[in-house]
């Protein structure tokens, strides 16, 4: 509900905590995606007019297994990446391990990242199979933290196309 509100209140897409999820019989970790649908006929320029101008939510539930390993593919087993919600790295906030990840009790480099208003944390360490490692390092974790970025921008764009379709504009 937090999310929801908060939503509504800044009229930008946010996204909850990390959750359990029911997905496909399974309890998974991940998190709800809300943007806001306003009454297109009212003015929404302050909070309390989008408060009053609110319809609705769309909402995207995101099983972050599942969106994270359609992100890194099958290809890479270079890196051992594991994210979180939060600046922590505990495995009480953990959302995803990539495929062949070990626990090693600590990570090479943390980098923290700001996702629709929460914080997150992508822990990763090389594999055995990593290959010139001090020249890629930079490369793979821009790549990565650049390619989150844009595929929560084009979810969020998505979002926004279908409330402007379904307003009717």
């Amino acid at each position: 509900r937090e999310a929801m509100e908060h939503s509504r209140d800044i009229g930008q897409p946010v996204a909850t905590q990390r959750l359990e999820l029911g997905y496909e019989g399974q309890k998974k970790m991940g998190m709800v995606l809300y943007a806001p649908l306003y009454d297109p006929t009212l003015p929404i320029g302050s909070i309390l007019q989008r408060r009053a101008a609110i319809r609705g939510w769309i909402f995207v539930p995101l099983i972050a297994e599942d969106f994270l390993s359609a992100i890194m593919g099958k290809g890479s087993k270079e890196l051992e990446l594991h994210f979180f919600q939060g600046e922590t790295t505990t495995l009480a906030n953990r959302l995803y391990v990539s495929s062949g990840a070990r626990d090693r009790g600590g990570f090479e480099r943390v980098n923290p990242l700001e996702i629709l208003g929460n914080r997150h944390s992508l822990g990763w360490n090389r594999s055995d199979v990593f290959h010139a490692a001090a020249k890629r390092t930079p490369i793979w974790a821009g790549g990565f933290s650049a390619l989150v970025s844009f595929l929560l921008a084009a979810l969020v764009a998505s979002l926004i196309v279908s409330a402007i379709v379904g307003r009717g504009e």
